[in-house]
């Protein structure tokens, strides 16, 4: 019995998993013609995860999300995940605001899928410049994953309403994945 445990223990998957990433973002002349750095780290245990992130450019951004996977039981199979989080935003003014998202993957092969989220971002408290803005996000792409690397591309679409009026911005990104 006590070898049956053992041998149960040691080829059964971790609970754990790590993840880091980054990718570099492009958006178009159209809508403002930047270009950024996006790159993160996470962590999940079992169905949790906790993950950073930090965008570089013209107004950075840093996000911190809990995340709650229903479907799925690892970050390289097909799932669908829930979070929340809260991003801080520096647009000449630095200020806080909380959002609700969804997330999707599907694996079509063994080493290729498609992903796909949503965020809906909530009122922030009023600054000067921009008022109480909201919006959402939506984003999806391809991805090769091989082992422990994963490469992706994404696109993806932001609106945002300001005292000003709507205001919205798109493009695309690349990157690399890593995971342990």
């Amino acid at each position: 019995m006590k070898w049956s445990d053992l041998w149960l223990q040691m080829n059964s998957p971790s609970p754990y998993e790590f993840f880091m990433s980054g990718s570099y973002n492009l958006l178009p002349e159209s809508v403002g013609g930047t270009r950024t750095l996006r790159y993160g780290l996470g962590a999940y245990v079992t169905i949790f995860g906790l993950e950073f992130e930090h965008l570089d450019g013209f107004s950075p951004e840093d996000h911190a999300r809990f995340h709650l996977r229903f479907l799925g039981n690892s970050l390289q199979n097909t799932s669908l995940t829930a979070h929340f989080g809260v991003r801080k935003r520096s647009t000449g003014e630095t200020f806080n605001q909380w959002y609700l998202g969804l997330d999707s993957q599907l694996y079509l092969h063994r080493y290729f899928g498609f992903t796909i989220g949503y965020r809906y971002h909530f009122q922030s408290i009023a600054t000067v410049s921009l008022g109480t803005p909201f919006g959402h996000r939506i984003e999806a792409g391809p991805f090769l994953d091989y082992s422990f690397v994963r490469i992706f591309g994404k696109f993806a679409a932001e609106t945002e309403n300001r005292n000003s009026g709507p205001a919205g911005a798109y493009g695309w990104s690349a990157g690399v994945q890593l995971f342990f």
